[in-house]
């Protein structure tokens, strides 16, 4: 797994963050993104509970980034969030998170990703 490019900022947790895990912004701080077309600001670099002062967020700006798989992933892949913030590849009308640099071969599996928001998988 190689992190490169790779730009974060620090962000309030709510509740428990699994490293790896695509988050979104509420109104009390970060939680994990459990939908395809959530407003994804990034991922988180490492594990956090509701009681850690800060979590290291990258950015959605182009970084690679380690994440976790929710199903196997095929290399270069559109991936989007699956219900628990992992990793899983973008269908038809799926928010486009970012692009898997590397095959996952099963789920709960670190992959890299790249990361970056392109609109909507076309049908």
């Amino acid at each position: 797994m190689t992190t490169e490019s790779l730009s974060s900022i620090s962000l309030n947790p709510v509740g428990t963050i699994a490293a790896g895990s695509f988050v979104k912004q509420n109104a009390t701080g970060v939680i994990v993104a459990a939908d395809p077309n959530d407003l994804v600001i990034g991922v988180a670099l490492t594990a956090a509970v509701a009681a850690d002062a800060a979590l290291a967020v990258a950015k959605m700006d182009g970084g690679r980034v380690p994440m976790l798989a929710g199903a196997a992933i095929t290399q270069g892949a559109a991936v989007t969030s699956d219900a628990s913030g992992r990793a899983v590849t973008a269908t038809t009308g799926d928010s486009i998170f970012g692009h898997a640099a590397q095959a996952a071969g099963a789920a709960d599996v670190f992959v890299d990703v790249i990361l970056l928001y392109s609109g909507l998988l076309p049908a």
